[in-house]
């Protein structure tokens, strides 16, 4: 694997006290991302990356210490229990987000996660083209459907719309977004260009439409923000219509904020050579002369321009979902193959990361 990032990507980090933590299914892996503090070495502030491992990790959702996460027949959910050493490099993780719970469900292919005002969580099961939640009850059934689309004639487990995208507004989930408003497995792929929707569940109606491949829509700050994967365009829906406010040369989906100020977006390459063909997106990047890249793209709300950037240049080539960890340097996620699991007690005397993952400190 193999990084890059620009000069001041690491000052951001330190300004905003912020660490990400970033999935990637084709590569199973959970990336943490935050700054290790070295105050008397040459280099005092480094980039900090821990890799752990999940299978086919998706949709994330992080509020106050609790982090869900899909997984493939899973969602997971993950515990801050405080502060851990790390391998002996003198800077502490200062978040440890421990598995605690997981419900065991059908590959449903989940994709977003929220949460309603009550704490329980929802999310997208592609493959079912609905909206779920876990469930245990006596009839041994591992999901209830809590919404399907009205252009959806049955319940069948064929990816026939390709619903992606979910989140909440005022405590209630609410939005979605699929790429097409077909009723037949596979129907959504002749649809790519401009046949996505924006739907709202509560109100019943299309929001926005003519939308090239929507994902990762999100209310913030009274407004409901969307990324155009087909087309590569972050920004907002005003009104019934998309307004496309900075274009990333990448294929996007996960979005998060930084306050009021930033966003925070997950780009990646063409992982089947052949997505972007006949998309809007391929026919910019062919035109600029350049190809799609994987990595994180933070925008300034205030002038929508790119503020920072980090990228991978080998190694991982899709990325799905990312969310922000406030007021955390370097978050740690544990993974499930940790020995420590069935000993760790939440008394703040945790023993050093050992394995399990990959801890890298890297200078700037």
């Amino acid at each position: 694997m193999s990084i890059e990032w620009d000069r001041h990507f690491i000052d951001w980090l330190c300004q905003e006290k912020v660490g990400l933590l970033v999935s990637s299914y084709k590569s199973s892996t959970l990336f943490c991302l935050g700054r290790a503090d070295y105050p008397d070495a040459d280099v005092p502030c480094k980039l900090a990356l821990w890799l752990a491992n999940f299978v086919r990790t998706t949709g994330l959702y992080y509020s106050n210490g609790v982090l869900w996460m899909g997984l493939q027949g899973q969602l997971m959910k993950l515990v801050d229990v405080g502060q851990m050493p790390s391998e002996g490099d003198g800077s502490p993780f200062d978040a440890c987000l421990v598995p605690r719970l997981t419900y065991f469900i059908s590959d449903l292919d989940i994709h977003d996660i929220t949460l309603d005002d009550r704490g329980r969580p929802y999310f997208v099961a592609t493959n079912c083209n609905s909206i779920c939640r876990p469930t245990i009850d006596g009839n041994g059934d591992s999901f209830e459907v809590f919404w399907s689309p009205p252009w959806i004639g049955r319940l069948a487990f064929e990816d026939r719309c390709h619903l992606n995208g979910l989140c909440s507004r005022d405590g209630k989930p609410r939005y979605v977004t699929a790429v097409s408003r077909t009723d037949v497995i596979g129907g959504w792929r002749e649809h790519r260009q401009k046949g996505g929707v924006v739907y709202d569940i509560i109100e019943n109606r299309v929001v926005c439409e003519g939308l090239s491949m929507p994902h990762s829509p999100r209310w913030h700050s009274d407004r409901l923000w969307l990324l155009e994967a087909g087309t590569g365009h972050f920004g907002y829906v005003d009104g019934d219509r998309f307004v496309r406010k900075t274009f990333i040369p990448g294929f996007l989906r996960g979005l998060s904020f930084v306050g009021d100020r930033y966003a925070v977006i997950c780009s990646s390459s063409d992982r089947h050579e052949q997505l972007f063909q006949g998309l809007p997106l391929g026919d910019r990047l062919k035109k600029e002369g350049m190809g799609a890249k994987c990595g994180i793209y933070v925008v300034d709300l205030m002038t929508f321009d790119i503020s920072h950037n980090f990228h991978f240049t080998k190694g991982p080539i899709e990325l799905y979902d990312i969310v922000v960890i406030p007021g955390v340097k370097r978050p740690f996620v544990m993974p499930l193959n940790d020995g420590r699991l069935m000993t760790l007690r939440t008394t703040g005397n945790a023993p050093p990361v050992t394995k399990g993952g990959r801890s890298t400190p890297i200078e700037q």
